[in-house]
């Protein structure tokens, strides 16, 4: 038996008892991020910055308002975000002790201090995978120019149209990549570690992630069926906790391995 169907039975058992808790906790979850991105949305036709039909007003004015907006969001989103890190306690929660209560989704805002360490690491995490996104969209940007400039004229839509699609996929495989190496295993540290400092959570993961990269997508991909399910949007509300959990159960077992070997202390 493979290592990744083993850890989808464990998670399945693990789950047993656990799932109204953890399915509440993502819903409430979605309810709040729905709810922030409703509002800079509402903000935004209130100030005119979309036209009666949804549209963007092309204006240097408005273009910078919605900048502004864009950022009042991430900055509410970031105070916000310790519920999200409460997610993940949950999830490593259930794999560590075969239990979870629905009141740990906000586990992260027991005390100020806890509270602003859980926003700082938040904002780190996000500001490293938000400026690498940026890098590889410029490039996708740029190539999309350069093709559209160099090459209509030299060969048809359908061979300019593969290209882009390949590139955009290669965008999509970064970003996926970003995200186990630079966010992944760090919030799935500090969900287990609780004493740990930040620095070492964010840096001193860094070689864990790339050691165990493969395990991570390998575990994603034996997913791949249930994530095309989430298409129909219920199902998310299944397949997440299923995969998230089945995550921190690989997490686990990935943390004490490196342990016995000395690699993290």
């Amino acid at each position: 038996m493979s290592t990744e169907k083993t850890i989808k039975l464990q998670t399945k058992k693990l789950l047993t008892g656990n799932w109204s808790n953890i399915i509440a906790a993502v819903v409430l979850v979605c309810v709040i991020l729905i709810a922030v991105d409703t509002l800079g949305t509402l903000i935004a036709f209130l100030l005119g910055v979309y036209n009666g039909s949804g549209e963007l007003v092309r204006t240097a004015a408005k273009e910078s308002l919605l900048n502004y907006i864009y950022i009042g969001e991430f900055v509410i989103l970031i105070f916000l975000s310790p519920v999200i890190n409460g997610l993940f306690k949950m999830f490593s929660n259930v794999s560590l002790y075969g239990k979870t209560e629905i009141y740990d989704v906000f586990f992260y805002f027991k005390s100020v201090g806890k509270y602003f360490r859980t926003c700082i690491l938040n904002l780190i995490l996000s500001s490293v995978f938000i400026f690498l996104s940026a890098l590889t969209d410029f490039g996708f940007g740029c190539l999309e120019d350069a093709v559209g400039k160099n090459l209509q004229d030299l060969t048809n839509f359908d061979i300019i149209s593969v290209m882009l699609i390949g590139a955009m996929l290669v965008v999509i495989a970064l970003k996926i990549l970003f995200y186990f190496i630079f966010v992944h295993y760090q919030l799935y540290t500090y969900a287990t570690f609780d004493n740990i400092s930040i620095l070492k959570c964010v840096f001193g993961m860094y070689g864990f992630a790339f050691r165990h990269l493969g395990s991570a997508i390998k575990l994603m991909f034996s997913f791949a069926g249930w994530i095309l399910l989430c298409f129909f949007v219920v199902p998310a509300f299944y397949v997440l906790p299923y995969l998230a959990v089945s995550m921190a159960d690989s997490a686990k077992w990935l943390f004490a391995y490196d342990k016995d070997r000395g690699l993290l202390c």
